[in-house]
């Protein structure tokens, strides 16, 4: 089995369907989006990398990093994750441990990795723009076992501990399913998100996603407004800050089109959530608790939560 089969599977059926629209306005086929995953698959393959293989990710969301994601994991390969916050000590520490081949990077990645002497000694540094320049090849899914590391995240939870969660081939799937049991209804548009797994399960189910860029600025979310007028997601997976800044800008008079909302973090402002419901009367609201280490670990519909929440005395949404 292989995770990103289910990719395949939705590019194939959906070739002409917007899979991934970014914040630059640039949108991307599903079609689009295996031909950058086949160029992004002939890059890594060019340095050699194998299944089972370590590749270390460190790239702001973009068309790229997602195309590079489906690559390797069509792969077989293990993509790497590091909080960039963790102490140096601990990212050299996880660096020795996984032995990554290849680091994968921005200018965001180069400025953290001067930091770290692992880092630095990866042996091959690839970028996003050497994408662009590599020959496309025919789209390869290895054949893995189901416990195949797909991901492997390193986070300090909450002990300070650095921790890696495993991410299996049979996990993604799975995680899969769960994200659209939250979606009953037969959602045809996109999904507007600011969360860069829920887009890359997008890729998976066939619906897309308008991805919301890393920074709010006010010009930035004109432009999302715009898109979403455009394409009228129905749907909005986000985390409570980015609610209280829709509330603050009054972005919601814009987003009308929206039937559907998943707050995702644990111990939300009730008060966030209170107002985002007067906002948008009548829609549908799900509260997701869960972390970098486990997610999701509850879900549950956001308006009950607050309720019961207040009722125990809490200013905070507790599952």
């Amino acid at each position: 089995m292989n995770c990103i089969e289910m990719f395949k599977i939705q590019a194939l059926a959906k070739p002409d369907k917007m899979a991934l629209c970014d914040g630059k306005g640039q949108s991307f086929t599903f079609s689009q989006m295996m031909t950058l995953s086949a160029k992004a698959q002939s890059l890594f393959l060019k340095y050699g990398v194998q299944p089972g293989d370590s590749v270390l990710v460190a790239v702001l969301p973009s068309p790229e990093m997602y195309a590079s994601l489906c690559a390797l994991m069509g792969l077989g390969v293990r993509i790497i994750f590091i909080e960039p916050w963790l102490s140096l000590d601990r990212i050299n520490h996880v660096i020795q441990s996984t032995k990554p081949k290849i680091f994968f990077t921005s200018m965001f990645g180069k400025i953290w990795g001067v930091r770290s002497k692992e880092i630095r000694g990866i042996p091959h540094w690839v970028t996003p723009k050497m994408i662009q320049y590599s020959p496309k090849i025919d789209f390869h899914l290895e054949n893995l076992p189901p416990d195949h590391h797909a991901v492997v995240a390193f986070s300090s939870g909450t002990t300070g501990t650095p921790k890696g969660a495993i991410r299996t081939h049979q996990y993604m799937k799975d995680l899969k399913e769960i994200f659209l049991s939250l979606q009953p209804h037969d959602f045809q548009s996109p999904e507007l998100v600011i969360f860069p797994n829920v887009a890359l399960f997008h890729l998976a189910t066939g619906r897309g996603s308008i991805v919301v860029p890393h920074k709010w600025s006010k010009g930035n979310l004109k432009s999302i407004f715009s898109l979403c007028e455009k394409y009228k997601p129905e749907t909005l997976s986000a985390g409570p800050s980015f609610y209280k800044t829709l509330l603050e800008m009054q972005g919601f008079e814009r987003l009308q089109c929206l039937k559907q909302f998943v707050i995702g973090g644990a111990l939300t402002d009730c008060w966030i959530m209170e107002e985002t419901f007067k906002a948008m009367p009548g829609r549908e609201f799900h509260h997701i608790y869960g972390g970098s280490e486990a997610e999701p670990v509850a879900i549950c519909d956001a308006q009950v939560a607050v309720k019961e929440s207040q009722q125990k005395g809490f200013s905070k949404c507790s599952i």
